[in-house]
């Protein structure tokens, strides 16, 4: 570690690189001393008797996205309850205000209130926006990201190139990237329009793409390779690496494959004067993201199907269609009609298998929501009560509620709130409408099921075809056409209370399929 010493710059404070983690007290005030551009001393990191190598520190360097969020002005008042108000036509009164802000700012349990009744009532009035940058991890070719550098001093330019840890996208040099419709290998970072974020960030947005559509194809055909990531103990429950083994393969184990990455780095140039680089960074680097656990990763928005087998052809994360072929396929291996498959999928989701690009069909089950929070999380009676009193559609012991599909994501988004995983095992979804909680029929973990076939409508198939192996009965009931059999299987024995014309559904569209 170095010492602290004085140094006489008549300008910005310099600094140079010891480790800032141990000056955090100092650098605080170098940052406050630095606003004034007279100030005749500085405060130099490192050995005092090494000419620190600029004026300007870079702190970090990362990918980011970029998140705009409202700023409110929150006043409070009281409010007296008079004949004829209820808590929905009391909050229409306030901007920003639900029923269910007033029940949880009074503590109320139920909706019912009183004439005379005092409320304590919170309105929010935006008054304006901030703008944060967030940092991410790994992204997708095609995507669009932030390149975001924190600095201390006042820079004149600065500009940043990517850098791959082991070339895969590159022969070695600098990649290419899309930076207002031109492609670049060195990105231009400017200094920020918003004004908390002046001093502190240069930032640019880029396309992690190259300016050819025929490289680009180039590039996710290679981040489509399969690579071995691990092995499957399911003895032990457990995941093992592939290094444990070395060139053996273990016996009784599932291999576990992902696509191969790109790894990046980004390398920074600062400058304070025109044509004088006057850079500074960690350990007198100017390469960011280089280290273990710190690369950004760089993939081809995973096509699931090539990687399971499925197809031999990657879609580029873009999803696929089913075809005719696979429906038959898999009739032909199961030994059921195609045409039933079609009428279950007809019955199930009369509509598109999305209800948006990238947001499968689906319908939330609040009943359910109820059930995994008690079993999974061990929720108490209590507080289940006190989460269906506030959120009577979300969380509840009673089935029904289901408002229309335009309702469905506002319904999953405030039930992830409450618990992502339970939310997603509440959910049918896709073309099949198959539930949630069936996830390990195809894939490993919810989320995963979520992804997949929120992108895919060949992942929503495969997800209906491990529900058919996995539900004792079902196929056997397809090949003999027992359609209120199949009912029963598909949706409970409560079908004929909650849907009894199911049955007679199938066969229609079983008919209707079978002409054409």
């Amino acid at each position: 570690m170095g010492v602290i010493t004085k140094v006489a710059l008549g300008k910005f404070i310099r600094i140079a690189r010891g480790d800032i983690s141990n000056y955090a007290d100092v650098i605080t005030q170098a940052a406050s001393t630095a606003i004034n551009e007279t100030a005749e001393e500085g405060i130099c990191f490192g050995d005092p008797e090494e000419a620190p190598p600029g004026d300007v520190f870079i702190n970090k360097a990362f990918f980011a996205e970029k998140k705009v969020e409202d700023v409110y002005d929150e006043t409070t008042e009281e409010y007296t309850v008079v004949s004829g108000d209820n808590l929905s036509v009391i909050a229409g009164e306030y901007e920003g205000v639900s029923y269910q802000d007033i029940m949880e700012e009074n503590g109320l349990t139920s909706t019912e209130i009183d004439v005379g009744d005092k409320l304590h009532i919170t309105s929010r009035t935006k008054v304006g926006e901030t703008t944060r940058f967030e940092q991410i991890t790994a992204g997708n070719i095609g995507e669009e990201v932030y390149i975001v550098v924190e600095h201390f001093g006042t820079l004149s330019s600065l500009r940043a190139t990517l850098k791959e840890k082991e070339p895969l996208l590159t022969d070695g040099g600098a990649l290419a990237v899309m930076q207002d419709d031109s492609e670049v290998t060195a990105i231009e970072l400017c200094e920020p329009e918003e004004e908390e974020l002046k001093g502190i960030y240069y930032y640019a947005k880029i396309k992690l793409r190259p300016e050819e559509d025929e490289t680009l194809e180039t590039w996710r055909e290679k981040l489509q390779d399969k690579e071995l990531v691990g092995y499957s103990d399911t003895e032990n429950q457990r995941t093992v690496s592939p290094e444990a083994f070395g060139a053996m393969t273990p016996i009784g184990m599932e291999p576990i494959y992902d696509t191969v990455k790109s790894l990046l780095s980004i390398e920074v140039e600062a400058r304070a004067e025109e044509g004088d680089v006057v850079y500074c960074g960690r350990d007198r680097s100017n390469v960011f993201l280089n280290e273990d656990g710190e690369w950004f990763e760089v993939g081809g928005a995973t096509c699931y199907c090539k990687l399971q087998g499925l197809l031999n052809t990657s879609c580029g994360g873009k999803g696929s269609s089913i075809t005719d072929e696979l429906y038959e396929q898999e009739s032909e291996r199961l030994g059921v009609e195609s045409a039933i498959m079609h009428a279950i999928a007809k019955q199930e989701s009369k509509r598109n298998s999305f209800w948006e690009e990238e947001q499968a069909t689906i319908l939330f089950e609040r009943h359910k929501m109820w059930k995994y929070l008690k079993e999974d999380l061990g929720k108490t009676d209590e507080e289940l009560k006190k989460l269906k009193d506030q959120y009577p559609n979300i969380v509840n012991n009673n089935s029904g509620g289901y408002g229309s599909y335009a309702d469905q994501y506002e319904k999953l988004r405030i039930a992830k709130g409450i618990d992502y995983t339970s939310a997603l095992k509440s959910c049918s979804w896709g073309k099949f409408q198959v539930m949630g909680f069936n996830y390990d029929v195809a894939f490993e973990t919810p989320e995963k099921m979520e992804k997949a076939v929120n992108t895919c409508e060949v992942q929503q198939f495969k997800f209906f075809i491990g529900y058919l192996e996995n539900t004792n009965g079902l196929i056997q009931a397809m090949k003999d056409k027992d359609w209120e059999k199949i009912a029963e299987k598909y949706n409970g024995s409560s079908w004929q209370t909650f849907n009894p014309e199911y049955a007679d559904n199938l066969k229609d569209y079983y008919d209707e399929f079978k002409e054409d």
